[in-house]
């Protein structure tokens, strides 16, 4: 048993898992025509196809969401926030 977990791919090594790791962990063989149709999340079978093709033409790109960069400014204004409330702070005593 400790041998077929071990076997088990993770992606906790830090590093975002390579396009062959993710169209092989489908339950569809991206290869054949029409195989992305057995996805019935909607939308997600058009995306499929798109990034599917987009990887084999060599044009995929991994780009981060708007939430990333939302949450990258709010981080920003918390911590100049911060800063700015422990100079103020610093300066009354």
């Amino acid at each position: 048993m400790n041998k077929l977990i071990a076997a088990i791919p993770k992606d906790r090594g830090g590093d975002p898992p390579q396009p062959e790791r993710i169209f092989g962990s489908l339950p569809a063989d991206p290869g054949a025509a029409g195989s992305f149709e057995a996805v019935t999340i909607p939308g997600l079978a058009d995306d499929l196809k798109v990034s599917y093709a987009a990887w084999h033409s060599g044009d995929l790109h991994r780009i981060h969401s708007r939430a990333f960069y939302w949450t990258l400014i709010s981080i920003a204004f918390a911590g100049a926030g911060l800063l700015i409330a422990l100079v103020l702070r610093r300066r009354r005593t």
